[in-house]
């Protein structure tokens, strides 16, 4: 997969332990390629961008340290939102994850939009708190519409996530017919999809 990651500050939401920090889901998947982007502030002076370009170097090392091919890319001109994000969209391929963590606020938005509009050639997008956790941003659709079915199962799955079984039981629906509305709901990104032990678990997001 590709590996797009905005750096600033530190690079403590790109590694740990040795590895490269994504969600759960896609740690199976092998990191082919990576994308480093970063800007710098109108009023940074000298030592801060210094320390940031320190921050890119670190982490393009750190890839190449694992013969993953690393292209940098210095965002000019920051708050160009719809130039950026015409640009991001092409560095988005097929089987792309996004780190939004690091950097400037402003790149994350625009890589973030970008994504939306790319969202079929998405693996996930996601933050690092700075607690270490990992948490994936959901895709919605812009101006995207709920049917009524839709609606009834984000209801079901306000307490908790539930079983797809147990959806259907309380919905009286059959469960081939619910999985199919589930299918449309992760599409859109409101609801995730987690296996735990046999059963698959249905958790909304949105």
């Amino acid at each position: 997969m590709r590996y797009i990651v905005t750096i600033g500050e530190h690079t403590k939401h790109v590694f740990r332990n040795g590895a490269i920090i994504v969600p759960k889901k896609l740690v199976r998947f092998e990191v082919h390629n990576a994308v480093i982007l970063y800007a710098f502030s109108k009023i940074a002076d000298k030592d801060k961008e210094d320390f940031i370009l320190k921050n890119v170097k670190e982490a393009k090392e750190k890839f190449e340290a694992r013969n993953i091919p690393c292209l940098v890319k210095e965002v000019k001109e920051p708050y160009n939102f719809s130039r950026n994000v015409y640009e991001f969209r092409k560095l988005i391929k097929p089987k792309t994850a996004i780190n939004v963590t690091g950097g400037r606020r402003i790149i994350g938005f625009e890589l973030f939009y970008a994504a939306i509009l790319e969202k079929d050639k998405l693996l996930s997008v996601f933050y690092v708190s700075d607690e270490g956790e990992v948490i994936e941003l959901p895709l919605v659709e812009p101006g995207g519409k709920l049917s009524g079915l839709e609606t009834e199962i984000l209801e079901v799955l306000k307490e908790k996530p539930l079983p797809v079984s147990e959806i259907a039981y309380r919905l009286q629906r059959k469960v081939p017919l619910i999985s199919q509305y589930i299918a449309k709901l992760e599409a859109k990104g409101y609801i995730k999809r987690e296996k735990v032990g046999r059963r698959v678990f249905v958790e909304r997001v949105l």
